[in-house]
């Protein structure tokens, strides 16, 4: 018997496990979303629910389609504000559940993160009562998460928005980086009324430039050079979301190529299943047919294939009676209507040969 010691068996405990070649890219996050979820009560996710429903909240419909935590994730990702650069908005949803021990066990795996961020684009449009702006990071500034979390601080400051709603919604790198900050309408405008002082103290925290409604607001005295880097900036996002675009077809082709195959795993099983009843099917025949033969053959009777005929016809019909109750049909009705069938036919027969008989005496 294979054995293994309590030492080995610990080497092999889940946060001790490491793949060669992680599936994707938020992984780590995923691995600790699903022992969140296992740690979340049916309480947990009511109160959780309550916090998203209100005014450009999530809609009710949708809020009665999330039934466990992992659908509550999942929304909250296709939302934009649940990342693995967007982790303060669940953690502070946590807080307010007063679950303050997974939100303790939040800062810890926010912390393992590391100081890398991940560049990724944003979605064509914000969600529902939110809005988009851009934070233009000049070539020569390294963005790592701290100065992201920097970053949402001052915009949080700028805009007068709490912490909570300032979600990072795409981090995109040319020869220079462009943070998209999505915050709840109706505060963005301010942006574009910054005197020279603010402008200049966001120009000292590395912003060049920022994008609010289709305005560039320029932070830092910007050379021309400078501008039409800007302006390549442009011309290389629109080209990564082109690619995006392309990737979005890819997986609508890959959703088209699973579907195909679960269609065809069912086709599959359908003629699995017809080979079966039809091998079924063929194995009473034959044994209906051996039967009646060893009863001949060792019957004292003299053979009568009327009798045999008899037989086969009773069970046939009998075998066919038995599938049309299987398939919902009342058979007591069949029965009555066959009853009034051969009841029709017999008469029918007689008067028949009563006139036969009346012809030929004729």
């Amino acid at each position: 018997m294979f054995a293994v010691s309590q030492e080995e068996a610990n080497s092999f405990r889940d946060d001790e496990f490491h793949l060669p070649t992680i599936p994707s890219e938020d992984w780590q996050m995923n691995v600790f979303l699903n022992e969140l979820a296992d740690e979340l009560t049916a309480e947990d996710l009511k109160k959780m629910k309550n916090l998203l429903s209100g005014l450009n909240g999530t809609a009710k419909g949708v809020l009665e389609a999330i039934q466990d935590p992992l659908d509550l994730f999942t929304h909250l990702r296709q939302k934009r504000i649940l990342t693995r650069d967007n982790v303060v908005f669940l953690q502070a949803m946590l807080w307010h559940t007063k679950r303050k021990d997974l939100y303790n066990k939040f800062v810890k795996f926010a912390k393992q993160r590391g100081n890398i961020v991940h560049f990724y684009s944003p979605s064509e449009r914000p969600e529902n009562g939110y809005e988009y702006v851009k934070f233009h990071i000049g070539g020569k500034e390294k963005l790592n998460r701290h100065k992201l979390e920097q970053l949402r601080a001052l915009v949080s400051f700028a805009t007068c928005v709490p912490l909570d709603f300032v979600v990072v919604s795409g981090i995109e790198a040319t020869n220079s980086i462009l943070v998209t900050f999505m915050i709840p309408e109706g505060y963005a405008h301010v942006l574009s009324e910054l005197n020279n002082k603010e402008k200049e103290y966001l120009g000292s925290q590395g912003v060049d430039a920022i994008w609010y409604n289709g305005e560039l607001i320029s932070c830092i005295d910007i050379e021309i050079g400078e501008v039409d880097s800007i302006q390549k900036d442009e011309e290389i996002k629109l080209l990564l979301d082109q690619k995006v675009n392309l990737d979005i077809e890819v997986e609508s082709l890959q959703i088209q190529v699973i579907e195909l195959q679960r269609g065809l795993r069912k086709c599959q099983q359908q003629s699995q299943r017809i080979h079966t009843n039809a091998r079924l099917q063929i194995a009473t025949i034959t044994a209906s047919l051996i039967q009646q033969y060893m009863d001949v053959k060792h019957s004292t009777n003299a053979l009568n294939l009327n009798d045999l005929a008899f037989k086969n016809a009773t069970k046939h019909f009998t075998h066919i009676l038995k599938k049309m109750e299987k398939l919902g049909y009342d058979t007591n009705l069949i029965m009555y209507l066959l009853d009034a069938n051969i009841h029709s036919v017999c008469t029918w027969f007689t008067n028949f040969q009563k006139k036969e008989i009346t012809i030929y005496i004729l």
